[in-house]
């Protein structure tokens, strides 16, 4: 499936779904396009990239729509991407870990994606190109598609109403002044080299809302459907107490679960999930609150999660909030994000 490129079946159905509800004849226009007619049938199905994109352009110049993309990709939720992604990603705690692991595994919905993060005078870039489809003819459709998923991933965590500073889009297009009303404090730019969002980078270390007593998994409302993590939060958080000591092993995480070694990794494997993942996780939980709620030296909360030395933790600390405990404590203090 490498060397095609290919889609999963949900992105399409998303289309099919807009123009059936406003009368197009769909199911002669899917032919037309070499696609299954049952294709709402095969959510988590791959179909030809080039077919679905001649069936969504080919829709649009039938009915007069000039911006489909935002119609079929305005309520896209997280909650559509394929199971395996939507857990592996809902298990990360912050705005940062849950953009990487995402964009490490987005090619398992469109196989030609190219994604990257760039960071400049205080903002982060977001890119989601797809390079050799895009040299045969952008399409601002499947564009739309991708723009929506990393903001939806954003969102989980910043909520339904948050909005990038910029928007780009690789095709020329007039963008519907629905989509300009739902991003009306987002510059939009077009011809642009990358398909991409532009986020302030302290943003990054935003975290999602502490775990319910029910384990509802930390997603916000419109993600709706989202497997619940509740082996991953609950030994997230009884874990934590063991961290001054040492790093605490998975043999005695599973004594407290009540299982056993492979029994525990294969729970958090099906949750998208390693031990590794929770280890970090509740180390930057502990550590986030200890950088918010006092003045502590870095070096002493290394210590207290089970660093040896600050640089490491620092490392560490980089890799899940995108920010150094420094540039963390001073984003709290000076308000840039949210003190919990």
């Amino acid at each position: 499936m490498s060397n095609i490129s290919v889609t999963r079946a949900a992105h399409v159905i998303e289309f099919v779904e807009l123009l059936r509800e406003i009368g197009a004849p769909v199911e002669r226009e899917l032919a037309r396009a070499k696609l299954p007619t049952f294709i709402e049938d095969i959510p988590d199905g791959f179909v030809s990239n080039l077919f679905a994109m001649d069936f969504v352009r080919r829709c649009a110049r039938l009915e007069k729509i000039d911006d489909i993309g935002w119609l079929g990709a305005k309520n896209f939720r997280v909650s559509q991407l394929n199971q395996g992604l939507m857990e592996a990603v809902s298990v990360m705690p912050t705005v940062q870990s849950r953009l990487t692991r995402f964009l490490d595994l987005i090619t398992t919905e469109c196989s030609d994606i190219v994604s990257e993060m760039h960071r400049k005078d205080g903002m982060v870039r977001i890119c989601c190109d797809a390079p050799w489809i895009e040299e045969l003819e952008p399409l601002e459709a499947a564009e739309w598609v991708r723009i929506a998923s990393v903001v939806e991933v954003v969102r989980s965590i910043l909520g339904a109403a948050w909005c990038p500073v910029e928007i780009t889009f690789h095709s020329r297009f007039q963008v519907s002044e629905e989509a300009l009303r739902e991003f009306d404090n987002t510059r939009f730019l077009f011809g642009q080299a990358h398909t991409s969002i532009v986020i302030p980078a302290a943003l990054l270390a935003a975290q999602s809302a502490k775990a319910s007593a029910s384990g509802q998994a930390a997603f916000s409302s419109s993600a709706s459907g989202v497997v619940p993590d509740c082996l991953v939060s609950q030994l997230r958080h009884l874990i934590q107490p063991y961290l001054g000591e040492m790093y605490p092993p998975i043999g005695l995480a599973a004594e407290i679960t009540g299982t056993s070694v492979r029994t525990l990794q294969r729970r958090l494997g099906e949750l998208g999930a390693t031990y590794s993942d929770v280890v970090e996780a509740a180390r930057f939980e502990v550590a986030s609150d200890k950088l918010r709620s006092s003045d502590v030296r870095i070096i002493d909360i290394a210590l207290a999660v089970g660093y040896e030395d600050q640089s490491n933790f620092s490392r560490a600390f980089r890799r899940v909030a995108g920010l150094t405990p420094c540039q963390y404590r001073h984003a709290v203090q000076t308000e840039q994000i949210a003190a919990e």
